[in-house]
């Protein structure tokens, strides 16, 4: 426990065994295997599922992602218990995907939950106000994230372009789901008979860069933009034209 930190009011064993639409935590667990391979009545075979590397993969994503549900369940019923603690700050379990951390040290107030996605594995840590989330080095960052490897999802040109001094978040989010399963805001278009990369996202007619650019007939994404510049200079530039870059 953190020195000058009271002691906790909840006790987190009572969260153990129960899933996060709380069942006990073997119907999900069940439901895993099921949907590789129903279980056949008869003694089952070795290696009895088709692919083992993706039904550990699927097993252990359950796993993790229950453990990080209970931990956040338990952490979220201490912030109702006491009334003195307002907010919480957001914080990776490195390495993370990018649209987690983009949100890393944001505040939150005490019952609004966090968008996660399946497998986030981001904690919440009570706190006051941001500023005492820096004094504890509570308040990470998407670029300390990103120097230090651990931010997973990003193309090469992404990386590159927050390399050229692309804001992380506008980045990231020319290629977020539009909440819909499965589908961004990303797609591939001809222009001007070449095939290129694009991004729906800041790009319709309401938003600040369609409204500088009423004339241009979509958004570039970086990786079109890499290919199409002619040097370093030319690519900051297009990344700036393109909304990149402010």
């Amino acid at each position: 426990m953190a020195e000058g930190r009271t002691p906790p009011l909840v006790d987190p064993r009572a969260f153990m065994g129960v899933s996060s639409y709380g069942f006990p935590i073997s119907e999900p667990i069940v439901t895993t295997i099921d949907r590789h391979v129903p279980a056949p009545v008869e003694p089952l075979p070795d290696a009895w599922w088709s692919d083992t590397a993706t039904f550990m993969r699927d097993v252990e994503q359950l796993i993790m992602s229950e453990v990080a549900d209970a931990y956040r369940t338990a952490s979220q019923a201490e912030f109702v218990s006491r009334p003195d603690w307002q907010n919480y700050v957001r914080m990776l379990t490195p390495p993370s995907c990018a649209r987690c951390a983009i949100l890393a040290g944001r505040i939150y107030r005490d019952l609004e939950a966090f968008q996660r996605h399946p497998g986030c594995d981001c904690v919440m840590i009570p706190v006051q106000n941001w500023e005492q989330a820096h004094d504890e080095g509570l308040a990470a960052s998407f670029q300390q994230a990103f120097e230090d490897g651990n931010v997973r999802g990003l193309s090469k040109a992404d990386a590159r372009a927050i390399r050229d001094g692309a804001d992380p978040t506008r980045v990231v989010n020319a290629y977020r789901g539009t909440g819909v399963p499965g589908v961004t805001t990303a797609y591939r278009t001809d222009l001007f008979g070449r095939t290129v990369k694009a991004t729906h996202d800041a790009a319709t007619k309401r938003s600040a860069w369609r409204k500088a650019n009423p004339t241009r007939l979509v958004r570039l994404r970086p990786e079109s933009i890499y290919e199409f510049a002619s040097d370093h200079d030319d690519a900051v530039r297009l990344l700036r034209l393109y909304g990149y870059i402010t």
